[in-house]
């Protein structure tokens, strides 16, 4: 009878042995490559391990690299059979990765398997590429305005709208502010209080001037140098005027230091400036220009690798990875914007720095453009046309000589296969 039952305990045991070996044999481990997670990797290693106990037969293997490592260890892993299942990079290298057949294409299952009407139509095309959905941005990258509450109060000024659809908070209103916010304190004929900062290179801060005057960068096709074209030099010139009377300042150190009025800024930078701000500070929409209301929508894209042996349970770690939940989590930890319109608008969704209008966000969402960067010659092109204008910043040349110098060569670059 002993006996009886030793044998069947030892049984039990092996069942128990054998039913773990079936477990671990069928269990799929997807390699997340990610320099993005870095935002807040506490939060990204519980978001993985919820999603591990919802689904046992998926381990996620988290990589964290530098930013620029993640492109290339991709590429040489996928040249040596052993590719990651699923990364996140920098937008930079989205189209090229696209265009290399690195994304794997995801159209349908999005379409299929998540509510796309709670995404904005130009956050799912900044993941696309000829009307194709290769990835899912964690978060929007976008431009907004902030505003010095205490120095628009010292000048008596009234406060920059929040409604991108506002005509009348439009460029010259801009401009006008500016002018009463600048100051020279001590008296020494010197500027010690700006009205703005912004950035003047064309793939950075100064697209939204672009946007704003109708202007275009290349054409469609990538064929055609557009800035140099009338709507582009307004806005260089317009630009370039308030940066030469000092309205305008390329630095962010006024701003820190309490003399700066505004800036144009992405979302995120909210949360430092709650951090080590002195003064009161609030958001809202960028001035509209000739051509209405814009801004840049650039996503930080989060996708799967078709050459990864593991499509279906990286689509599902993926989808889980852009559910409304998911976001809610990184919205409040201030991973922003999220590209949800369910979760953007939710104040609740923000860290709390005394912002209460969500607005601006909302609506840079929905005026927002894509960075004219899909050709793979652009950082090259960028490049050329920013060292082309940097003595038009200082006043010391007109924008469309200096322009008309270059178009054949970016044209040229151009030329080359996207």
């Amino acid at each position: 009878m002993r006996i009886r039952r030793w044998k069947l305990s030892l049984l039990a045991v092996l069942l128990v042995l054998m039913s773990g070996l079936v477990s671990s044999a069928g269990q799929v481990t997807i390699h997340f490559l990610s320099f993005f997670v870095t935002k807040d990797e506490q939060l990204a290693r519980s978001l993985i391990a919820d999603f591990e106990k919802a689904n046992p037969d998926i381990r996620i293997e988290l990589e964290i690299k530098p930013y620029r490592d993640v492109a290339q260890q991709t590429l040489v892993r996928v040249a040596g059979g052993t590719p990651p299942d699923v990364i996140d990079l920098h937008p930079s290298n989205l189209y090229s990765f696209c265009r290399q057949g690195i994304f794997l294409d995801i159209t349908d299952r999005v379409h299929r398997e998540l509510d796309v009407s709670d995404f904005f139509p130009a956050v799912l095309e900044s993941v696309s590429l000829n009307g194709r959905i290769y990835a899912m941005p964690q978060r929007i990258s976008t431009y907004v305005l902030f505003f010095n509450t205490d120095l628009f109060d010292e000048a008596g000024l009234q406060y920059p709208s929040k409604d991108w659809q506002d005509a009348s908070w439009n460029w010259d209103a801009f401009y006008e502010a500016g002018k009463r916010l600048r100051r020279d304190i001590d008296g020494d004929g010197k500027v010690d209080v700006y009205g703005s900062w912004t950035d003047t290179r064309v793939e950075q801060k100064f697209l939204p001037f672009m946007f704003q005057a109708g202007a275009e960068l290349f054409d469609e096709e990538y064929t055609t140098f557009r800035l140099v074209e009338e709507p582009g030099l307004r806005a260089i010139r317009f630009v370039q005027q308030a940066l030469v009377e000092e309205i305008i300042i390329n630095s962010t150190t006024p701003w820190y230091q309490g003399r700066c009025g505004m800036g144009v800024d992405i979302p995120p930078s909210m949360i430092d400036f709650g951090s080590q701000a002195t003064f009161g500070f609030d958001v809202a929409a960028l001035p509209q220009g000739p051509a209405g209301p814009g801004t840049t929508i650039q996503p930080i894209p989060v996708g799967i690798v078709a050459q990864s042996k593991h499509h279906e349970a990286s689509w599902r770690f993926l989808k889980y990875y852009m559910s409304r939940e998911v976001a809610e989590q990184h919205s409040r930890a201030g991973i922003i914007v999220q590209p949800r319109r369910s979760v953007t608008g939710n104040v609740r969704n923000y860290p709390a720095v005394g912002i209460t209008d969500m607005r601006p966000f909302i609506g840079a969402l929905s005026v927002g453009r894509m960075v004219p960067n899909q050709h793979a010659e652009f950082p090259q092109i960028a490049t050329m046309i920013n060292n082309a204008l940097g003595p038009v910043w200082k006043g010391l040349a007109d924008p469309r000589p200096v322009l008309e110098g270059i178009r054949g060569a970016v044209e040229e670059l151009l030329r080359t296969p996207r």
